[in-house]
């Protein structure tokens, strides 16, 4: 006798074949591995790489790049000259310029004198940080002042400075 099977009986002959084939792919695959093989220790040797009881391999990459604007170029627009100005930016930022602490005012009597420097307040003996540019500070030291001058001396500077008061400030007054 000839029977006739239906679509939805074979889907699920189908399903129980593969169901049957993965657990028995599974049960295969957790027999028992063989162990790896011990690694001797050495008593010169401390890495810890020989301690390890695995035969793994670790490579450790380490990318490095050359960003010299001299000599390199940028590979999406080759032309492009904005590398160089970062760079001499970079360089002009490092060297502090005398224009660059001012004195803003001076306030107080004889012997007690308060002055004002880049929009900081300092008594004689002060020592503060003062933003004199773009992401640059410098440590200040009141060590004068009189009524028209004030005498500093920067970190990392050999020689004190002397900022005097704009006469022009003064003339409006």
């Amino acid at each position: 006798m000839i029977t006739s099977f239906s679509i939805k009986g074979m889907k699920g002959v189908i399903v129980s074949v593969c169901a049957c084939a993965a657990v028995a792919v599974l049960l295969a695959g957790c027999g028992n591995a063989p162990a790896p093989a011990p690694v001797k220790k050495s008593t010169n040797d401390t890495s810890k790489a020989s301690q390890s009881t695995t035969n793994a391999i670790v490579i450790e990459v380490k990318s490095a790049f050359d960003d010299d604007p001299k000599t390199t170029k940028d590979p999406f627009n080759p032309k492009s000259k904005r590398r160089l100005a970062k760079a001499a930016t970079k360089a002009a930022a490092a060297v502090p310029q005398m224009a660059e602490l001012r004195l803003r005012g001076v306030i107080g009597s004889p012997g007690r004198y308060i002055a004002m420097i880049n929009d900081k307040t300092f008594a004689v003996g002060d020592k503060s940080q003062v933003l004199a540019g773009p992401n640059q500070n410098l440590v200040v030291r009141v060590t004068k002042i009189t009524e028209r001058s004030a005498t500093v001396t920067v970190d990392g500077e050999a020689a004190p400075r002397e900022l005097v008061l704009d006469a022009t400030k003064e003339a409006r007054k």
